[in-house]
């Protein structure tokens, strides 16, 4: 992977981006006193894009996790059918307090933020979404039943 932006996209393996996001943002995790676990496929596709990118997209999503709460953050990568396409899906979840129902659907607009007052800008999910959409992809929030909450991204494979 490299560790530079580029305007040309590239094929790479998005396992790659996953694990350069863990490794930036693992310290924190567990200076937080949490867990942070990772289930890989081993045969994911390649992805179309910029590595660096993504990157900056999951380091996101894992500090955003870690400020959640919780104790454990877990991140899943697999492929999934769709439309008689392969996508490669990354999940990352937390056990966190969950996104309350109100903020939820406006969660990737701009200045919307769970954080106390002057702890965040509210842009951070909303220029993940600009990214993941640049790579012909999406990204989707949801809380999960066990408590917490799931940022799924989706990327076409190559």
């Amino acid at each position: 992977v490299r560790g530079t932006s580029s305007d040309t996209p590239e094929p790479f393996d998005p396992n790659e981006a996953v694990r350069r996001a863990i490794d930036l943002t693992g310290h924190g995790v567990r200076e937080a006193g949490m867990t942070l676990s990772e289930r890989l496929d081993r045969q994911l596709p390649s992805v179309v894009g910029d590595a660096g990118r993504l990157g900056q997209v999951l380091v996101n999503l894992i500090n955003n996790a870690r400020d959640a709460g919780g104790g454990t953050i877990s991140i899943v990568t697999d492929t999934l059918q769709k439309d008689g396409r392969t996508f490669v899906r990354i999940a990352v979840e937390d056990s966190g307090h969950g996104i309350s129902a109100e903020i939820l659907p406006r969660l990737f607009n701009s200045f919307v933020t769970t954080k106390p007052s002057g702890k965040g800008t509210g842009l951070g999910l909303r220029i993940c979404r600009r990214i993941l959409e640049e790579m012909g992809g999406r990204i989707t929030a949801a809380n999960r039943a066990e408590g917490g909450a799931r940022f799924e991204v989706l990327l076409p494979s190559q």
